[in-house]
């Protein structure tokens, strides 16, 4: 199947980047070229995958209460050029304490902030919500490239936080007290050392995106860290089929897929195969619908 987009025969402009496909980039170079031409090879968001956003949505929300007389940078996506204008509007009304979704730009790479804290004794603090418990390793990059592109837009950052849910916190009243609710940590260092390899990756990324066809990667471990790539099936489609999967041997994996020869055959090419697998003194039938014996 052809991935490069209709028409596409010769190198093109690379369009600008944002914080989640910076993040999509950073897992593998293949899901960004899909995230930014053809996502049409994602599948349709379900039910499970449209809670977890919209628990995401009201968690943001409720972590903006931490934060009164905070504004909102309204404009959406579609209006980014106006969404920073905003921006430097209400950083230069000190009356204003915090803002919520504010947009910068720097180098083609285009990010808006959970929450900027204007600090009393100046500067600015920058806090991305998480609606887990705990810091994981890639927000660290997240933050750090929100950092290279808000300073780099001249903003004076002098904190960076993840703010997450604290999982002592009992609910017994109601709206809940947002300080109670959140633990606020601060990642300012681990952050600021990831900062060197931002520039080096979006030049990477730019130029990636500028050619006419995409990446040839291969599906592998990343196709699972930090989060499981939605074109996964589309990587995975010419993968071979069997009558049950791998996973239904029993006993461990993969050295019990190795050990079973239906598998080894299907890889590696034979076009008629039945075997048994005896993992565990049990028996296991395997049979890849191409190897099927009349």
């Amino acid at each position: 199947m052809k991935t490069s987009p209709p028409g596409l025969t010769e190198p093109r402009t690379a369009p600008g980047l944002s914080k989640s496909r910076y993040i999509s980039g950073s897992q593998c170079h293949l899901r960004l070229w899909f995230d930014t031409y053809q996502r049409d090879f994602a599948p349709v968001v379900d039910e499970v995958s449209q809670f977890i956003f919209d628990t995401g949505h009201e968690v943001g929300q409720l972590a903006c209460t931490r934060y009164p007389g905070g504004r909102l940078v309204a404009q959406d996506h579609r209006h980014f050029d106006e969404a920073v204008e905003e921006t430097r509007r209400l950083i230069g009304d000190g009356q204003v304490p915090a803002l919520f979704e504010a947009a910068f730009e720097h180098e083609g790479v285009a990010v808006r902030a959970d929450v900027l804290e204007r600090l009393p004794e100046g500067g600015w603090r920058l806090v991305e919500v998480k609606s887990t418990t705990r810091v994981k390793e890639v927000f660290l990059l997240d933050t750090a490239v929100q950092l290279w592109v808000l300073r780099g837009a001249g903003l004076d950052v002098r904190d960076a936080c993840v703010l997450t849910l604290d999982s002592r916190f009992v609910r017994t009243e109601e709206p809940p007290d947002p300080h109670a609710l959140f633990r606020l940590h601060s990642v300012l260092e681990p952050a600021t050392d990831l900062l060197s390899q931002v520039p080096a990756d979006v030049s990477d990324m730019k130029a990636m995106l500028a050619r006419a066809e995409p990446p040839a990667i291969a599906p592998g471990e990343h196709c699972k860290t930090p989060y499981t790539c939605p074109y996964l099936a589309h990587c995975n489609r010419d993968a071979p089929r069997f009558e049950h999967g791998i996973h239904d041997c029993p006993g461990s994996l993969p050295q019990n897929a190795m050990n079973c020869s239906a598998w080894a055959s299907a890889r590696y090419g034979t076009s008629r195969q039945t075997s048994r697998c005896r993992l565990r003194n049990t028996s296991c039938a395997v049979r890849s619908p191409r190897m099927a014996i009349s």
